[in-house]
This record gives C-alpha cells, sequence and structure tokens, in this order.
C-alpha cells in the first residue's frame, strides 16, 4: 500500500489554506480572469470558497451566477469541470474542459485539470499525451513542480523525474521537488540515489521530517550513530504534529535496526498517537458494513467464464503481508504486467453506487447478469494501460479483499492471491508504517489492526471456500521457505506456465510505488520477521488478534 506522506496531498502538512473571497489576486489570475465582469468574478471567489469547504449546493449557485452572461468563457467551463468531478460525472468534466482548451490550447492548468479525469477513465494514453504537451507550455518552476506532481500521482515516475530536475535546475530549493525527485528515484529503483537525495534534504534542515521518513521508508538504511543520533533529536524536539509522527516512525525503525528494540517501540507508540489524533477509524462501522456486502455478495450468481476478465490477477489481503514480494514474482513473468495499487474496482463500484443512490451491499442482489458485465468491461477498460506490452496485467490493491464478491461477479475469470503472512508480524509492521493520510486510518492503534484483520479473515475464509478456482490464500511463509514450490503453485492457480525468471524477481525491472519498492529489489530471503524481538512489549497486539 502507498504510506508516503512526502506525496500525500491529505497529510497535515500539506494542507492548503481554504482560499478568501477577499484574497488578493495575483497577475496570472488577473489574466485567467479577462472577460469577466465584476459580478463574476466575485461569483467565482465565493464559489471557490463553497468548493473548498465541500459546499456542493453553495458552490453550484455561484457558479450559476458567474455563468450567467459567459457560459463559454474558459475559467466558467474550468470551474463547471471541477464541479462535475465533484459530483463523479467524469464525462462531462472532461466535455467541458476540451471545450475550455479549444480557446486555449497551451493553458497549463486547463491541460493538468483534463489529464485527470482521462485517466480516471482508463484512457492512459491520452492522459499521457496531455501532459506531454503540457510541458511545452510549461516555464515556471512553480509550473514544472505542478507537472511532476501530476505525473506521478499517474505513475508516471520517469517523466515525473524529468519535470522535478527542470524544477531544481530553474529553483535549486525547492524543497516539494526535491522530495519528489527523491520518490521518483526510489520508485524506478535506483535506491542509492534516492538515499543520497533524501540525506541532501535532511543536511539542509528543511523538510528534514519528511526526508527522514522517505530515508527509513527505504528500509534498507543503517544509519551510522551519528546519524542515528541526529534523528533522536530531531524528534525530540518536533514541535509540530505531523513532524513528530514522521520522526517517529523513522526513528522506530532506525533504532530497530540497531537492536535497540524497546526504545524502537516507544518511538513507534509516540508516532501513531500523534497520527491517529486525525485519522479516525469506527472498527465497528467498518465490520457492519464488510459483513453486509460478503453477505449481499454470497448470494450472486458468479458466471462459469474462465475467459472474461482472464487478464486480471487481484493480489489482496493486509499492507505488509508479502503482496508487492508476490506481485514482484509474477511481473517477472513474460506474460505479466505488474501495475501495483490501482484504485479502479473501488471506483467503478463507487460510481454505480452513486447512480443507484445507494451502497453496493443494498443494489448487488438487484443487479443483474447484464449489469455485472457492464462493470466488469468499465474495469477492464480503465486498465487497459497495463496490458498494451503483456496480455496480463496485475491489481495489487490490498483492501479489495472486501470486493472480492462483487468482482468476481464481473469479471469471472480473474484470479485472487489472497497474500496471508503471520498474523502478528503483519500486524505489527503494519503499525510501523505510517500511512498515506486515509489509506489506512486503523493501523495506529493495536484493538485496530486486529479488528481490521478478523473481518479480513472472515471475507477471504468465505471466498476461499465458496470459489476455490477463483480465490486462494498464498503464505509469505511458504515462499521464503521454498520458493520453487510456491511459484509453481502461484503460477499454476495464475493458469501461467512454469518460468525460471520469476525465481529471480528482484530481476524485474519496473517502477514499484509501495514501501517494498527497495526490499522487492533484492533477492529473496529469510530472517525478514522482526516481532519476536519485542517479546512482552507485543502482548497486547497479540492478546487483541487471538481474542
Amino acid at each position: 500500500m502507498r504510506t508516503h506522506p512526502l506525496r500525500n496531498r491529505g497529510h497535515a502538512l500539506n494542507r492548503a489554506r481554504l482560499p478568501s473571497a477577499a484574497s488578493p489576486v495575483s497577475k496570472a489570475e488577473k489574466k485567467r480572469l479577462t472577460g469577466l465582469n465584476g459580478r463574476q468574478r466575485q461569483a467565482l471567489a465565493e464559489l471557490a470558497v463553497a468548493h473548498a469547504r465541500g459546499d456542493a449546493a453553495t458552490a453550484s449557485a455561484h457558479w450559476l451566477m458567474a455563468s450567467m452572461d459567459s457560459p463559454d468563457h474558459p475559467e466558467i467551463l474550468h470551474w463547471a469541470a471541477k464541479l462535475h468531478l465533484a459530483e463523479g460525472d467524469a464525462d462531462k468534466a472532461v466535455a467541458a474542459l476540451r471545450r475550455a482548451l479549444e480557446q486555449r490550447p497551451d493553458d497549463l492548468q486547463l491541460l493538468l485539470a483534463l489529464a485527470s479525469p482521462l485517466a480516471a477513465q482508463g484512457r492512459h494514453e491520452e492522459a499521457l499525451d496531455v501532459l506531454r504537451h503540457a510541458s511545452t507550455c510549461t516555464e515556471e518552476p512553480t509550473e514544472w513542480l505542478a507537472l511532476a506532481i501530476a505525473f506521478d500521482q499517474q505513475g508516471h515516475h520517469a517523466d515525473a523525474l524529468m519535470a522535478a530536475e527542470r524544477t531544481l535546475k530553474m529553483a535549486p530549493n525547492t524543497r516539494r521537488a526535491q522530495l519528489m525527485r527523491a520518490r521518483c528515484l526510489q520508485a524506478i529503483g535506483q535506491i542509492a540515489d534516492a538515499a543520497a537525495e533524501y540525506r541532501r534534504i535532511i543536511a539542509t534542515g528543511k523538510n528534514a521530517a519528511r526526508a527522514w521518513f522517505g530515508l527509513l521508508d527505504l528500509k534498507t538504511e543503517v544509519l551510522p550513530p551519528p546519524e542515528l543520533a541526529a534523528l533522536e533529536q530531531a524528534e525530540r524536539l518536533a514541535m509540530d504534529e505531523g513532524d513528530r509522527s514522521l520522526l517517529g516512525v523513522a526513528l522506530g525503525q532506525a533504532l530497530e535496526a540497531a537492536g535497540r528494540f524497546d526504545e524502537a517501540f516507544a518511538a513507534l507508540i509516540r508516532a501513531n498517537r500523534a497520527a491517529a489524533i486525525t485519522r479516525p477509524w469506527n472498527p465497528v462501522a467498518f465490520s457492519v458494513q464488510t459483513r453486509d456486502i460478503v453477505a449481499a455478495c454470497e448470494k450472486l450468481a458468479i458466471e462459469d467464464d474462465a475467459t472474461r476478465g482472464a487478464e486480471i490477477i487481484f493480489l489482496v489481503g493486509l499492507p505488509r503481508s508479502g503482496s508487492t514480494l508476490f506481485e514482484q514474482v509474477l511481473a517477472a513473468h513474460p506474460q505479466v504486467e505488474g501495475a501495483s495499487e490501482l484504485p479502479c474496482l473501488e471506483q467503478v463500484i463507487a460510481q454505480e453506487s452513486r447512480r443507484r443512490r445507494a451502497p453496493v451491499e443494498r443494489w448487488a442482489a438487484d443487479a443483474d447478469a447484464a449489469d455485472w458485465q457492464r462493470l466488469g468491461q468499465e474495469y477492464l477498460a480503465t486498465t487497459t494501460r497495463w496490458r498494451r506490452q503483456r496480455p496480463i496485467s496485475t491489481d495489487k490493491m490490498p483492501g479489495n479483499w472486501r470486493f472480492a464478491g462483487a468482482a468476481m461477479a464481473m469479471l469471472p475469470g480473474a484470479r485472487f492471491i489472497d497474500c496471508r503472512r503471520d498474523a502478528l508480524e503483519t500486524g505489527f509492521s503494519c503499525f510501523k508504517q505510517l500511512f498515506a493520510q486515509g489509506m489506512a486510518n486503523w493501523a495506529f492503534d493495536f484493538d485496530h489492526i486486529a479488528a481490521y484483520w478478523k473481518d479480513y479473515l472472515y471475507a477471504s475464509d468465505i471466498w476461499q471456500t465458496r470459489q476455490p478456482r477463483r480465490f486462494r490464500t498464498f503464505r509469505y511463509e511458504d515462499l521464503i521457505a521454498d520458493t520453487e514450490s510456491s511459484v509453481r503453485a502461484l503460477l499454476a492457480f495464475c493458469g501461467l506456465p512454469f518460468d525460471p525468471h520469476c525465481l529471480e524477481p528482484h530481476m524485474a525491472r519496473r517502477a514499484i510505488r509501495t514501501a517494498s519498492a527497495a526490499q522487492v529489489r533484492q533477492p529473496i530471503r529469510a530472517g525478514t520477521a522482526r516481532a519476536a524481538h519485542y517479546g512482552p512489549l507485543l502482548d497486547p497486539l497479540r492478546q487483541s488478534m487471538s481474542a
């Protein structure tokens, strides 16, 4: 699971200040508003405020006021697209932005805005073309940084690295671009260069918390005593809540690597308590909804069609369960493209839920075979990019286990790999990882981790029992202990012939966007378990998970 707060727009350190209708307008903004009268400009300013606070009704009212005299003005169309996207209507957003670009074909903001819904629709080549055209219209360092962020969000890390470096060529001290460069180097496998970049940022003293986190999140770095002492001091002196979380997790990782387990545990407790303040999670509500989804999907008649969706392999489970390694094994096969964590399955289901005005557990029983086939085609369309070079692609979004029943109705030929690791190791490894805001809000408390684990077991065990040809558990420990047998079984389940390259997954060359990016580029090895070193300190987690 993606775990990089340095690129998480929801992180406390990245939260933008809400706009004010009375805020001064920049020269660039004035240029964008040329052709609009004072009343329209005021309406757009009020619209921005309402939109920022999530007040859709007020935002729509202000848009109507602004658009009354100039419905085809590019800025009016730009805001129309934002409102359409807020409602989940990517088609209308794309149409509005296309109309705006007819008037301003080289407008960077419009191009960046268009690329996002195109990618959400699965039109990845078009989105990439738009971003690359945007690079020909980019001049200022702030514009290059915005382009770097857009490339990175869509998984084009080489392009993102290029844009970040252009930013830094013009503005060498741009901290966000420095972090972006390190992040991209990590994603494309240049781990030593990424580590060096993080250390350069730390040396500047700016964004040091994020850089310390990024350095230790490589999970390959053992800090020498002077560096460890510097990290301890930084964590001790941190005043900002977000910095304390980042530095605490980094310090926990570093102290563990140094064998100072009691101190590592204390640092992790401090970090998770700080993070949990802004990341609430309701285990009761989550469990009720999960069991309702499973119950609704258990009643579905899944077609006996081994071809529709056979080009998809889902990998599910908890984060830190070995799923990235299993995916790397598959990606080493000449027929498989490793796509990493894709939001597409949940997005397709959420879009149908909006259309039906009900959550999936309430409409699943009413959907007929044609509905499920349509939804399956939507999923395939949004993921086509990943099968341009190879016929089969993976989807490693861990939480897709909740929607496995719906996915099997959509794509009866797809396979689900349930990646399972020792419960204590998995739970504690999640506790040691600072996930992006909203990605795993259950991971900051031992009782919450245990509750999530139990819901996962409940759902996964049901699908393995009911659909053994489509859903099967593979254990991380087996892969480590007897790699060849496990790999052969994994490939056979996926309908793939054995290929010896799968025994050396660290040789597979691809971008990896998860916390295991550096680890899976090393040969498969034993000795990765850590929980035993903490002894009775983990008794509360042991008891919660076994209760």
